[in-house]
């Protein structure tokens, strides 16, 4: 059986990351010119809208495997050919 464990573990990891972010990205008012500050929110805002994307997916993922397998809606899964 599948187990929704992955993705907590995963989600974990995922806000590890968040919380080791450079000083310079997690609060980009420290930086001392204002094109450092701009540079740093751009890609501090970027960085979050990524960890949401990530966030919803596995939100996603581990309600289609507490759903099971026969229920799950297949309709978005990506395939992926492995090319030999």
């Amino acid at each position: 059986m599948i187990s929704t464990s992955w993705t907590v573990e995963a989600e974990d990891k995922l806000h590890g990351l968040l919380r080791d972010l450079p000083t310079a990205i997690q609060d980009p008012m420290t930086n001392s010119t204002e094109a450092a500050k701009q540079s740093f929110a751009m890609q501090r805002a970027n960085i979050l809208i990524t960890a949401a994307i990530a966030k919803f997916a596995l939100v996603s993922l581990s309600t289609s495997y507490q759903r099971g397998p026969e229920k799950a809606d297949h309709s978005s899964t990506i395939s992926v050919h492995r090319w030999t």
